[in-house]
């Protein structure tokens, strides 16, 4: 059985972490702006129980972007996938100083107002205008349909959305 087929759809796609066709495979970001649904497809790591998909989770106010962004919250909603930023002035200016600290260009997932996940690689938008790209990815969905070790394991994959 396939892990969230409902979500975890090409349209869903937003863009990815690594190298497109090359070892290892990327990992691959989906949001639903609709209904405020976001989660990953990890492809590759070192820990083998965090291959697989994410639970999905809901949080209007999900932000995905790099960390050296020029004022990188705002620029997030810019055509990201992400939904309109709805964040109070200072949780804005909490979230710009926490990420002058990272040094490296590297994805920053922000949802339940906090920072919640680093990538070791910068991400990579995934516009209409590249299909071809999502048509890379959208063809490694089926590489992977279970949902992570981790979560299975525990019985942490409760997620209603």
């Amino acid at each position: 059985m396939t892990f969230r087929d409902d979500f975890y759809l090409e349209q869903n796609i937003i863009g990815y972490t690594g190298e497109l066709t090359t070892e290892p495979l990327p990992t691959i970001y989906f949001h639903d702006r609709r209904r405020g649904l976001f989660g990953h497809l990890c492809q590759h790591s070192h820990r083998l129980n965090y291959i697989g998909r994410t639970p999905v989770a809901r949080d209007w106010d999900y932000l995905i972007f790099n960390s050296k962004a020029k004022d990188p919250v705002m620029q997030s909603s810019d055509n990201l996938g992400t939904a309109p930023v709805k964040l109070s002035s200072s949780d804005l200016n909490k979230l710009n100083k926490d990420c002058t600290k990272i040094t490296q260009n590297n994805l920053i997932e922000y949802y339940f107002n906090t920072i919640k996940r680093q990538s070791k690689y910068p991400f990579i938008r995934i516009t209409r205008a590249d299909q071809e790209k999502r048509t890379i990815l959208s063809e490694m969905l089926n590489n992977h349909k279970e949902i992570q070790k981790r979560f299975k394991d525990q019985g942490r994959f409760i997620d209603n959305y």
